[in-house]
């Protein structure tokens, strides 16, 4: 659980901070499977990483 936890920390940042595709994103921080980052992201933070993603756009844009 703490293993996966800290990748999906990793990820998170990621998101907020690359471009780098989901697909790669997964990959960079462990998962070899989209599908299983996907699970795994969505378990612990609520959202898909693609709706992680825009939302974390979208509040950008709202502070600018």
């Amino acid at each position: 659980a703490y293993i996966t936890s800290a990748r999906i920390s990793r990820a998170r940042h990621l998101l907020r901070t690359t471009e780098h595709s989901i697909t790669h994103i997964a990959g960079e921080v462990g998962f070899g499977d989209l599908c299983l980052f996907t699970k795994n992201f969505k378990k612990e933070i609520g959202l898909t990483p693609r709706e992680y993603r825009s939302q974390m756009r979208n509040a950008r844009k709202e502070i600018v």
